[in-house]
Order: structure tokens, then C-alpha cells, then sequence
């Protein structure tokens, strides 16, 4: 009897244990993890444009007694004993005017990402014609990117960003929609661009056209050839002799000028990447057409 009754409760605890086990809380949700051996995804984001006017006006009373006092506080940080700014105070040079808030792309935007089961903003670097590193985001999930942070709410929404595969590394140009002051209010259009690897040379080429024309471009002693607007095209460079360079040009439509002429060397591993797009002619040498470059590592996957 005491040995049925021992047995019993046995499997009543063990009963009571697999309950607990099933009843226990499940982990709190998150961005979906890539499976054991792989990475997430990296992405770099680049936003493409005109660079803004510089504009300038004269400095009235306000400005001027705002510039005695910073000499007179440089003057005491280099002599204690100094009394205030010597000679004829500021002259009447021009000060030049901040930028309007969506005349250019903002420098950083924002998203929500899940760290040990709890919700925090984490910021993502945006480059302006320039290169920027590639930073680790969300896999398999589509994410929202804000311009800045706004108590709770994370403000404008700047552009949702597409699901992306783990172990792959994207470039995503962004390209304004508006016209002048307020060219970067709208949301942009975002083009994404998989930095994909193909064994068949030392160096491969990715091209990018997100103008509004075409542009006229060789490679080395390659055939000339045309790319549209809004289109996108891959090389691979051949394995060349070592320390042999090649030329690459570039020339918009309705430019005269080169919009650029480019020496480079193969490199086994590196992907080199151009993106062209529309410019203002002021501020960009008298051309109609920008340039970006960048050079980054092939993947570790290799995907081609």
C-alpha cells in the first residue's frame, strides 16, 4: 500500500512538473533571429542629392555684440588680465545662414528594436553623397526608419525599410521627392542595392542610375555602353597583372563635362560601387549629374 501511495504521488509531482514546464511564459517577442551560423543582415544607408545653396548676410548689432563677447572670452582664456577685445571689434564679414531643415537629409534616423524582451530606439548613421558603414538591423522584418525621436511616438516617419536576408549586406540610396527648401520632407525613394559577389573576377562593379537621365559610361578597353535612368547594372573585372590599373568614365546626358574619371585596381574581395544621381550644377561644378563611390568587402556568403 505505502509503496502504490509513494508511486502516486511520484506521478502526480512529475505530472505537475511537465504542467508548470507547458504553463511557463514564452519568450517576449522580437525581430526574428537568424538561425545558428548566420548573421544579420548588415545595411548602409545613403541618402543622394543636391547639396544646398550656402547663403550669407551681414551680421546686424545682435551678431556683432554676440562676436565682442566670444573674442572678449578667447582673449581671457589666453590672458586673465585682458579687459575685452582690442582694435575695432567684428568686422563686416558676412555669416553664413543654417541650412533649412529639409533643404538636406537628416544625418541619423531611428527605429524600435527589441533588446532582452524590451522595446528601445537605436539609431542608424545616414551618409550624404558619402560613404557610410554597414550596421547590423532587424532580419526578415520590415522596419519603419524616423527622422528624429519625439517622446514615444519616434516623430516623422522618414521611410519604411523592405525584410532583409541574414548574412547579406544591402546599400539603400535614398532620393528626395521635393523640389528646393523642402526637397527632403516627403518621404524619399529608396532603391536597394544587395552587395552580391561573383567568382569570376578580382573586383566586381555594381552601377546605379537613380537620375532622371542617362549616362554614358566604359570600363577600362571594354565597349562603351549607355546606362538608362532609374536602372541598375553589374561587372565583374577581369584578373588583370599585378599593380595594372583600370580607367573608369562616367558622362551624364546633359552634362558636357566628365562627371567622373576613375583609376582603379582590382582587389580580389572588393566590390566597388557607383551611384549616380540628379545634381544642381552650383554646387556641383556646373554638372547636372552627382557621383557616389564606395568600396566595400564581399560578403562572407559569397552570394552572387
Amino acid at each position: 500500500m505505502n509503496t502504490f501511495t509513494l508511486s502516486g504521488i511520484l506521478a502526480a509531482l512529475f505530472c505537475c512538473g511537465v504542467a508548470l514546464a507547458q504553463e511557463a511564459a514564452p519568450e517576449v517577442p522580437s525581430e526574428k533571429k537568424p538561425k545558428e551560423g548566420l548573421e544579420q543582415p548588415k545595411l548602409g544607408l545613403i541618402a543622394l542629392g543636391p547639396k544646398p545653396i550656402r547663403r550669407y548676410r551681414m551680421p546686424n548689432e545682435k551678431d556683432k555684440e554676440k562676436i565682442r563677447a566670444k573674442m572678449a572670452e578667447m582673449e581671457k582664456s589666453v590672458d586673465p588680465t585682458a579687459g575685452g577685445p582690442k582694435g575695432g571689434g567684428p568686422g563686416g564679414q558676412a555669416i553664413m545662414l543654417d541650412v533649412p531643415e529639409f533643404a538636406a537629409p537628416p544625418s541619423q534616423a531611428y527605429y524600435r528594436k527589441t533588446i532582452e524582451g524590451e522595446k528601445k530606439w537605436t539609431s542608424l548613421a545616414i551618409g550624404f553623397n558619402n560613404q557610410v558603414g554597414l550596421s547590423k538591423v532587424p532580419a526578415m522584418k520590415e522596419f519603419s526608419l524616423y527622422r528624429k525621436l519625439d517622446g514615444q511616438s519616434g516623430g516623422d516617419a522618414l521611410v519604411r525599410m523592405p525584410a532583409l536576408k541574414p548574412n547579406t549586406q544591402t546599400l539603400v540610396f535614398l532620393t528626395p521627392q521635393g523640389k528646393g527648401s523642402n526637397r527632403w520632407r516627403s518621404s524619399p525613394k529608396l532603391t536597394a542595392v544587395p552587395l552580391n559577389w561573383s567568382e569570376q573576377g578580382d573586383t566586381r562593379l555594381l552601377l546605379v542610375n537613380t537620375s532622371d537621365q542617362s549616362v554614358r559610361m566604359q570600363v577600362g578597353k571594354q565597349k562603351p555602353f549607355t546606362m538608362a535612368a532609374h536602372t541598375k547594372k553589374s561587372l565583374n573585372l577581369p584578373k588583370g597583372k599585378r599593380g595594372q590599373r583600370v580607367v573608369f568614365f562616367a558622362k551624364g546626358a546633359k552634362d558636357k563635362k566628365i562627371a567622373i574619371q576613375d583609376s582603379i585596381r582590382p582587389v580580389p574581395g572588393l566590390i566597388k560601387v557607383y551611384a549616380f544621381y540628379s545634381a544642381q550644377p552650383k554646387t556641383n561644378g556646373g554638372r547636372t549629374l552627382g557621383v557616389y563611390r564606395g568600396g566595400y568587402d564581399r560578403p562572407d556568403d559569397k552570394s552572387s
